[in-house]
């Protein structure tokens, strides 16, 4: 739904996390309204000015308020934080820890405060067999907060 989308948005400017802060600050500056939401990082923030969604039709207008001709790029961009996000799904002061429903090829297995962890999802078939490329891994884990010679060490190791 078009309305989930304007929840990421949102959410981006409302969550209390540096790293979407900032996000937030890159991607959405040009926002029709979105000044008060940047000065303002993790309180709630009123983009109703900015993002105009109609669910029955499917769309979604963003106004500008200057002309912005990265802007398709920063929203097709796979880090803009213009995910979509339906009502009610995590507060905005929460980090998410629980899996959430996905369609691609991998879903959540865990979430930990340094470490996420990937696997392969059963539920997902290719609309192409053809063009799967071999070599999709079966888990992908993404740490953080390890020292670069441990990085190393770990790499070296396999």
């Amino acid at each position: 739904m078009a309305s989930h989308i304007k929840g990421g948005v949102h959410r981006s400017f409302e969550v209390a996390d540096p790293d979407l802060g900032a996000s937030a600050a890159y991607y959405w500056p040009g926002l029709r309204g979105a000044e008060p939401c940047l000065e303002a990082p993790g309180e709630p923030c009123d983009l109703s000015q900015a993002v105009v969604v109609d669910d029955a039709r499917g769309t979604i207008a963003f106004h500008l308020q200057e002309p912005d001709p990265d802007f398709l790029y920063k929203l097709a961009s796979p880090f803009s934080p213009a995910f979509p996000v339906p009502p009610g799904v995590l507060p905005a002061d929460a980090t998410a820890t629980n899996p959430y429903p996905v369609t691609g090829p991998y879903q959540f297995a865990s979430v930990t405060d340094d470490t996420v962890r990937l696997t392969r999802n059963p539920r997902f078939s290719s609309w192409d067999p053809a063009n799967r490329p071999e070599g999709f891994v079966d888990e992908i884990v993404w740490t953080w907060g390890i020292e670069p010679p441990e990085q190393v060490r770990m790499v070296q190791a396999g």
